[in-house]
């Protein structure tokens, strides 16, 4: 099971992501956990792929990013214990864009439990603990529930973590990178320059808009990349009949 999770804000994104799972994923199941969606947002989400299913909160407060990012262990709990059939359990960021079919990354669960983004945590030459275990894919067995289950209880940590403080912005990598050491659970290595690639290559499985203030451009061509798959994908299809 692909898990998406997004508010409002991140709709656009949300529903993008799900059109291209349709797209390269049409029969894996997805699950959309939402924030304070409207109703005809919810009919898009439902029309945008066939085994979706969608579970949306409603709050009087708004969401922020760094909530909705630091939520991301009660998000894989909660489809965990609503979907237990389920062979595995991926969490993706939503401003993913999926390029083609995933069974090489779901392949990383056949020989162990989990599978996450590991680096060895530097950036321009200084470290920073935080970026050891980017959260944009977890990929969990049911058999490596205890690392999630860990991952929330880190969530709940009342102090900070490194300098990292509790609930901003990435609390949830750190709380991750916690996790990971202490539940022991045996994780793959993901490729980021395959699965979560901001560079956007042509060979690159999954394109990431991990960019900042540059997001809307990387929008743009998100949908450009989209628009220029489907085109091609309908008249293969045509053919086919």
């Amino acid at each position: 099971m692909i898990i998406l999770q997004f508010d409002d804000a991140y709709y656009h994104w949300g529903l993008l992501a799900l059109q291209s799972l349709w797209m390269h994923e049409s029969k894996t199941p997805v699950l959309c956990n939402t924030a304070n969606l409207t109703e005809s947002q919810l009919g898009e989400l439902k029309n945008a792929h066939q085994r979706v299913s969608v579970t949306n909160g409603v709050s009087t407060a708004r969401t922020h990013a760094d909530q909705m990012a630091a939520r991301k262990p009660f998000v894989m709990l909660h489809a965990m214990d609503r979907y237990p059939e389920a062979p595995w359990y991926a969490l993706l960021d939503a401003d993913f864009l999926i390029r083609r079919p995933l069974g090489s990354l779901w392949s990383f669960v056949d020989k162990y439990p989990a599978a996450l983004f590991v680096t060895d945590g530097y950036e321009n030459g200084r470290y920073y603990r935080q970026l050891i275990t980017p959260s944009g894919i977890v990929l969990v067995r049911p058999d490596a529930r205890r690392l999630i289950d860990c991952w929330a209880k880190w969530h709940n940590y009342e102090r900070p973590l490194y300098s990292i403080a509790p609930g901003e912005w990435y609390w949830d990598q750190i709380t991750l990178a916690e996790a990971w050491i202490e539940s022991g659970i045996p994780c793959a290595k993901i490729p980021l320059e395959i699965y979560a690639d901001d560079g956007l290559r042509d060979d690159s499985a999954i394109w990431h808009a991990n960019v900042g203030d540059r997001k809307p451009r990387y929008y743009e061509r998100f949908c450009d990349e989209y628009r220029r798959q489907r085109s091609e994908l309908i008249p293969a299809e045509a053919s086919l009949r």
